[in-house]
């Protein structure tokens, strides 16, 4: 018979990430793009992906890069001088946050 007489229950601190557009930078044929987590050390964000398309829902998605308060992707085979919309959906140990749709044109 196992007696468990001791047992401690730790809350985690953990934050679902806080993110937001960042950056851009464009080409005629792609786009990367940055998204900064506010709170990085709270959110321990693991994954993040990046979803783009041209209507205002975008819904390819593409795997980002999380280095420290940032979190980026380039976007290639776009076409030149065309708007695209762009969203971030970051997971952390508090949950999963997706960003508001943002803007981002190709160069011409």
């Amino acid at each position: 018979l196992n007696n468990i007489s001791n047992v401690s229950i730790f809350w985690s601190s953990a934050e679902k990430p806080d993110i937001g557009f960042y950056d851009f930078t464009a080409t005629k044929t792609s786009v990367t793009v940055t998204y900064k987590i506010y709170n990085k050390d709270e959110a321990k964000v693991s994954d993040a992906k990046i979803y783009y398309g041209t209507t205002s829902d975008p819904t390819r998605g593409k795997s980002a890069t999380v280095t420290g308060s940032l979190i980026k992707a380039t976007i290639s085979g776009l076409k030149a001088g065309t708007t695209y919309y762009v969203k971030c959906r970051a997971t952390g140990a508090g949950g999963t946050t997706t960003s508001e749709t943002s803007r981002v044109i190709t160069a011409y």
